[in-house]
């Protein structure tokens, strides 16, 4: 059932309430007349050859069925008469053909009773026989409150799937649009949104949506699926909705969680290390024969529900001396954690200048070591070393182009080099905490695993803003929170915004949030 169909269906509850009243009114005068033959008024109907008229007619009515829905036409909310006309006229239809056949079925049964031996069965038979409008007077009282419960049943029934539609395409309590606002100023906007400046008195929940391109698609009319990443460890208790086959939400979504579960104690895990106010002192040594090397710094900051802010800071000499760099701009009441580190190593602008221009610096061959120090306001010292993953922002993969150690507060980063390679363009280096994954499990609807041949455990290729991104269907399921109908894939925003990062794709934007009213919530 579609969300909003309920008011059209008031008119046919409204008509089926109709009709059972008229049919407890005809079955008044109908008990109480006296009939004249043994041929009384259902005979005269059957005569008149009007049960058959209305049998034909609701035999037409059942075939314009064919291809309708609730609501019809231009105007949202507008019934097809024919819905509403052809359940009656099928209820009109049976009454008729029943009263048509009762009378010779009860004469037949006075025959049968008179041979039956003692004396209740056959009395019973003979006073139907001989008064079988009485008969259809309480065919009739039976069949007008059966509808009635019907109709009020039905009614019911369907303003609960109508609300339980309209919950599951909404996914939450309050969904709030961030519109324009910049990924980092958007955690105190929505806590304000949902009546909770402070930490601890909401929970609120990015949301990544958008199209994602599958592999072997096919679907019908090319309806593209949309990808609904959200933090899954969290979504469990939030989401609303009636789950697939009343499992409830944190079952349907475990297979989505990251195993081993990330840790929390800010020392490195895979959730990163916790932040505090200030900015990140770069300092770094490394040349080759001479030749001044630079680096630029990318900061990814993020939050464990998946958000993710960076920001590029100017390129620094690798010539020992402390350069502090600006952290993104990251509000809200989750602490900000440093959750990867982009990392382009490059000449000088001016040395590439007198290369290209005449070749006046001889730039010479082999490799040389680069040693850079990245220290984290707010680190705690102390803490036990915490490696770090190096990877290819190509592959997202090894084998590892150097060494990160998270220690004392500090990132520590070794590696080599070769100044030639570096004249046509720079060598890159991604650091995430603890090993990157390398592939993205998730829930597929069953009309996405049928147009691309998917089944749970096989592998399915993902172009999520033009970034390519392994993964696995760990499920499929009929609907997705947030997304009742279509196509769509369910992932874990936090795991997917590692594998982003890990082959140096910019974080996803959120393109909505998700909440639990609290008191004074802003509506709406």
């Amino acid at each position: 059932l579609a969300a909003g169909a309920g008011p059209a269906l008031a008119p046919a509850a409204g008509g089926a309430l109709a009709l059972a009243a008229a049919l407890v009114v005809l079955a008044r005068p109908v008990a109480t007349r006296a009939p004249r033959t043994r041929r009384g008024g259902a005979g005269d109907l059957a005569r008149s050859g009007a049960d058959l008229l209305l049998v034909a007619l609701a035999v037409a009515a059942v075939l314009q069925l064919r291809g309708r829905t609730v609501a019809t036409g231009a105007e949202p909310g507008r019934v097809d008469p024919v819905l509403v006309a052809a359940p009656l006229l099928c209820l009109l239809a049976g009454v008729a053909l029943v009263l048509r056949v009762l009378p010779p079925l009860l004469r037949q049964g006075e025959r049968l009773g008179a041979r039956a031996r003692g004396l209740v069965v056959p009395l019973v038979a003979w006073d139907l026989a001989r008064r079988p409008t009485a008969t259809a007077a309480v065919l009739l009282t039976v069949l007008g409150a059966g509808t009635a419960t019907w109709s009020a049943a039905t009614g019911a029934t369907w303003a609960g799937a109508a609300r339980d539609a309209a919950t599951l395409a909404v996914g939450a309590d309050v969904v709030v649009d961030p519109g324009t606002l910049a990924p980092g100023s958007q955690p105190p906007v929505v806590a304000a949104v949902l009546g909770a400046p402070d930490a601890g008195a909401a929970r609120a929940l990015p949301v990544v949506r958008g199209p994602v391109a599958l592999g072997r698609w096919s679907g019908p009319g090319g309806e593209v699926p949309e990808l609904l990443a959200v933090d899954v460890r969290a979504a469990g208790g939030l989401v609303r909705g009636r789950a697939p086959d009343g499992r409830g939400w944190r079952t349907v979504l475990g297979p989505l969680v990251p195993r081993p579960a990330a840790t929390r104690d800010g020392t490195g895990g895979t959730d990163g290390v916790t932040l505090g106010p200030g900015g990140v002192v770069l300092t770094g040594t490394g040349s080759g024969a001479g030749l001044p090397l630079l680096a630029r710094a990318t900061l990814v900051v993020g939050t464990p529900s998946g958000l993710r802010v960076e920001r590029t800071g100017a390129p620094v000499a690798l010539d020992g001396a402390p350069t502090t760099l600006p952290l993104p701009v990251l509000g809200g009441p989750e602490a900000a954690r440093l959750v990867a580190v982009r990392l382009e190593l490059g000449l000088d602008p001016e040395v590439l200048g007198r290369v290209a221009a005449d070749g006046a610096v001889d730039v010479p061959a082999g490799s040389t070591g680069v040693s850079v120090r990245l220290a984290l306001p707010g680190a705690a010292p102390g803490t036990g070393a915490a490696a770090w993953s190096v990877l290819d922002p190509v592959t997202g993969a090894g084998p590892p182009p150097g060494a990160a150690t998270l220690a004392d507060g500090a990132l520590d980063v070794t590696t080599r080099v070769e100044p030639s390679t570096l004249v046509g363009g720079s060598a890159t280096l991604l650091l995430t905490p603890a090993p990157a994954p390398t592939e993205v499990p998730v829930l597929v609807t069953a009309d996405v695993a049928d147009g691309a041949g998917l089944a749970p455990g096989r592998p399915v290729g993902l172009v999520v803003d033009g970034t390519a991104v392994p993964g696995r269907v760990a499920g499929v399921v009929p609907w997705l929170p947030g997304r009742a109908t279509g196509p769509g894939v369910l992932a874990d925003l936090p795991t997917l915004a590692r594998v982003l990062a890990a082959r140096g794709a910019p974080a996803a934007s959120p393109t909505a949030w998700w909440g639990v009213a609290t008191d004074g919530a802003a509506a709406g």
